[in-house]
């Protein structure tokens, strides 16, 4: 697919006007006698400022740069000089020196709003977009009505995320100069990052009317039709491009992924081959005619065309990548895992090259070192996560969904205090936010703070009374603290709204279990085995009902049920253990209790306390049962 996220230099250049200085037109010719005293001097320094602009323009920067400062030298308050010289260096690349010449026209007028939008304009060159929201401000503070501060600002925040404020100062931008071509290019861009494809294509076709060349804004048009599947209207867009510009080497490239992807293989090679003519050094048309001959399972192009896209681009982490896949199915590891390392080397964050390098280390035997990978994989990945909603939180500080995303993202990582703020962010912006009350809510009661779980759950119930979910967690509080009532009327509550969940009928019967309402306990387990027949914790319950009962025939029964659905589960055979006990089956109970000990040597606590065992403890058989135990599991 085209890269979405290429922006059009010129968008992001500003154009930086000249000043000859007036002084030089209008007073360069006349008589001599006035060229005494400052006045000479502001003259001198008005000439070679012109000479310089002159040199600037033809694109003889040192040259410009030695008349600006010649001009500085006649008369250092001449603020033109210092104004075009800041331009020359920050064309230079020279930001240092940019900036203190920008800082020198407002030393000489504080009122200079164009030097306060190309200071911010150098500050941005140094990644300090900051810096230059600040500058721009101070500009549009002097000059409301500066597009070109508007529009800086705007390219600002949209360097720092913030695409909210970034659209309106580009709109602020366009109502005040309507055919500021590079703001409505902007805009669309905007608008395509937001998915606000519509707008997007508006803001491009108005790009594109009023300057009919804007090779990028027909790129762009073309990438939102290729998002919309619009394929035959995106290939019209690039097309358009090439007439403009027959050596327009991306629009070719974008025209050679559209064939890549509908399987047209031949016109894609064309395509990327006619980028790769016209621009030798095209890293990423390179790579993808390697993915073309991958496709058709020639290695050794496939292999040439990725080298090639380094050799370009040492940075290029996808052929470094899919080099390594290429090598570790191969057999050739060693090589395998120095292009996994390279990648992870240029971008940590390049999830599948940890993968690939565990891989690696598995196949050589190497576990530890596998598993150590695949877990950075999994960290890197929830990191991203993270990034991904501050990224979204960034542009729309009232995301609540992005508040909530990563309130979740920070639960699953174990960072609960940062959780709860997120959580608490979305209620105060949405005190509705059902989920945000339950997420909470659980976090609470994990940490023992009950009282405060309970006033979650129970705004959940308020907000939604049909959610089940909050009723059983409070059902499960009140359980836990005792508050046997309150936790029966909880737990029926969520059974009446899901009366096909086996837990809650479970949950609701050991409640009843352990206030001795026998009977309605017995109905609600086997209700939870009616709905599921494998649920071993009622069947064991059931068995346990039984024999409180006194049914120490069919708590038999519904114990070796229990054992026969989970063998290996301690507390089923401990519980049958138990029914035999209390029904006079020595040897059977001792047989159950050796198979639960050898499962969970636990269970011998257990049973030299349990009361259900005194009419089979002073038996001979039970004594030398309790002897063979060790002294360590005693």
């Amino acid at each position: 697919m085209p890269d979405f996220n290429q922006e059009s230099k010129r968008s992001l250049d500003v154009t930086f006007p000249l000043r000859i200085g007036m002084l030089f037109l209008l007073v360069f010719g006349l008589a001599t006698s006035f060229c005494d005293g400052p006045f000479a001097a502001t003259i001198d320094a008005a000439k070679h400022t012109g000479i310089g602009t002159a040199n600037y323009k033809k694109g003889n920067l040192e040259a410009a740069i030695t008349e600006y400062r010649k001009a500085i030298e006649s008369d250092p308050n001449y603020a033109d000089a210092y104004f075009n010289l800041g331009n020359a260096y920050l064309t230079q690349g020279n930001l240092e020196s940019a900036i203190a010449a920008y800082q020198n026209v407002i030393r000489i007028n504080p009122q200079d709003s164009d030097a306060y939008v190309n200071l911010g304009n150098a500050y941005a060159s140094q990644g300090n977009f900051e810096a230059t929201i600040i500058e721009c401000q101070k500009a549009i503070h002097i000059n409301p009505g500066h597009a070109n501060a508007h529009f800086n600002l705007g390219n600002a925040y949209t360097k720092l995320g913030n695409l909210g404020k970034a659209i309106t100062e580009y709109q602020e931008a366009i109502y005040i100069d309507h055919e500021y071509v590079d703001a409505h290019f902007n805009l669309g861009n905007t608008y395509t990052k937001l998915g606000n494809l519509d707008e997007a294509i508006t803001k491009y076709q108005e790009a594109i009317r009023i300057d009919p060349k804007y090779l990028s804004a027909y790129d762009g048009l073309a990438n939102v039709y290729v998002k919309k599947r619009k394929l035959l209207d995106a290939i019209a867009e690039y097309r358009k491009a090439i007439e403009i510009n027959p050596r327009y080497a991306d629009a070719y490239y974008n025209l050679g992924e559209i064939y890549f992807n509908q399987g047209n293989l031949n016109e894609a090679v064309k395509q990327y081959q006619k980028a790769i003519e016209i621009n030798a050094n095209y890293p990423r048309a390179h790579y993808n005619l390697g993915r073309i001959y991958q496709s058709l399972d020639n290695r050794e192009l496939t292999i040439s065309e990725f080298k090639k896209a380094i050799e370009i681009d040492p940075k290029f982490t996808d052929a470094h990548y899919n080099l390594g896949e290429i090598y570790f199915n191969q057999g050739k590891l060693n090589e395998a895992k120095q292009r996994y390392v390279k990648t992870i080397e240029i971008d940590p964050d390049y999830l599948e090259a940890y993968m690939g390098l565990g891989n690696v280390y598995a196949r050589q035997g190497n576990l530890d070192a596998a598993v150590s990978e695949y877990q950075k994989a999994k960290t890197r990945k929830q990191n991203i996560t993270v990034a991904e909603h501050k990224k979204n939180i960034n542009i729309n500080p009232n995301d609540v969904a992005a508040h909530y995303s990563l309130g979740v993202t920070y639960q699953n990582q174990g960072d609960l205090d940062a959780a709860v703020t997120e959580y608490r962010k979305v209620i105060e912006l949405n005190p509705k936010h059902a989920a945000a009350h339950y997420s909470l809510g659980g976090i609470y009661q994990n940490r023992g703070n009950l009282d405060a779980a309970v006033a979650e759950y129970r705004e959940v119930t308020r907000i939604n009374p049909v959610d089940g979910d909050a009723y059983s967690k409070l059902g499960e509080i009140y359980h836990k603290q005792g508050k046997l009532k309150d936790a029966v009327i909880e737990y029926v509550k969520a059974v009446d709204i899901n009366p096909q969940d086996a837990g809650l009928h479970n949950d609701l019967a050991a409640i009843y279990l352990r206030q001795g309402n026998l009977n309605t306990a017995i109905t609600e387990y086997r209700s939870a085995l009616e709905i599921d027949p494998k649920h071993v914790s009622a069947q064991i319950g059931l068995g346990i009902a039984y024999s409180e009962q006194g049914n120490l025939d069919d708590a038999i029964t519904a114990g070796e049920k229990a054992v026969l659905l989970e063998p290996k589960n301690a507390w089923a055979r401990y519980y049958l253990a138990f029914s035999y006990a209390l029904k006079n089956e020595v040897l059977l109970s001792i047989d159950a209790l050796k198979q639960a000990v050898n499962l969970d040597a636990r269970m011998i606590s257990f049973l030299q306390t349990d009361s259900s065992f005194d009419g089979i403890r002073r038996r001979p058989e039970f004594v030398r049962f309790v002897e063979s135990l060790t002294p360590n599991e005693k």
